[in-house]
């Protein structure tokens, strides 16, 4: 019996390891779902990531605008569909004071600069991103004079874009009502429970906790200052009230009451719904 042939085997593996990229913590929060790396540069090696979002949310050279007002709004729509935040880089003034060109980037442009008091270690924050919106005054108007749609990181998944900077923003009635539930000594941290359960999910909410800790903050920096004045101001009531009737001072020391007995009833009903929704009945 001849002797069997030999089968050749390739020595080439079947599959070919890749470099991985490490990821910092921050990163968690990304997903190339939302764009499509579409070219490498030569020198970088890095790949450009292309969102993939409608044509018509997409700038366009020489797109005009009425209002600065009316540019954010637009790439900051674009940014929200394509998974990522957007800021002001830069803006510059003509002599008659107006803004002429105005220019706007992607949320992880530019290199973060280290501090000596680092408090805790964060992941990167700033990845030298080139994608960017550049408008300039043509007239009564603001024209696009650049657009640059790619960028070297991937990008946020839809669920999750909504926490990124630019797309965060507490309302009106959200300031409302974190103020009423504040006079009811409801904790702010509870406050985003309130606001979870109102919406329908934590996702729905737009915000994270840490706005309402921004916005109470910022409320006091307004009455910070004042404090002097306001009390000035009410030394005139004060002495008034001196020469009051007792059954005034009575009839104020009830309306009062009630006031604080109103609040209390509002932050008992808040922890029992929330104790509810928790634990259950």
């Amino acid at each position: 019996m001849e002797e069997q042939d030999r089968i050749n085997v390739d020595p080439t593996p079947l599959f070919r390891a890749l470099p991985l990229r490490m990821q910092s913590l921050d990163a968690i929060a990304v997903s190339p779902s939302p764009s499509q790396p579409c070219q490498s540069t030569v020198n970088s090696g890095q790949e450009i990531y292309t969102p993939q979002v409608k044509n018509e949310v997409i700038p366009k050279i020489d797109q005009e605008f009425i209002k600065l007002d009316d540019v954010w709004e637009f790439y900051n729509e674009y940014a929200r569909q394509a998974g990522f935040s957007v800021r002001i880089n830069s803006s510059r003034l003509g002599k008659n004071g107006k803004v002429m060109r105005k220019e706007y980037v992607c949320f992880k442009e530019g290199e973060r600069r280290n501090s000596k008091a680092t408090k805790r270690r964060r992941g990167l924050t700033r990845e030298l991103c080139g994608a960017k919106l550049a408008v300039v005054r043509k007239g009564e108007v603001f024209v696009v004079s650049k657009f640059v749609e790619g960028h070297n990181h991937e990008l946020t998944t839809p669920r999750k874009v909504h926490l990124l900077k630019s797309h965060r923003r507490v309302s009106a009635a959200q300031k409302a009502l974190t103020q009423q539930l504040s006079a009811a000594n409801v904790p702010t941290c509870q406050q985003m429970s309130i606001f979870e359960l109102q919406a329908g999910g934590i996702e729905n909410v737009g915000l994270l906790p840490q706005d309402f800790y921004n916005d109470k903050r910022d409320r006091k920096n307004v009455v910070h200052g004042h404090d002097a004045n306001m009390l000035s101001s009410q030394d005139g009531k004060l002495s008034d009230a001196e020469d009051d009737d007792e059954d005034d001072v009575h009839n104020e020391y009830e309306r009062l009451n009630d006031i604080v007995g109103s609040a209390s009833y509002v932050a008992t009903e808040v922890h029992l719904m929330i104790s509810f929704q928790l634990y259950g009945p």
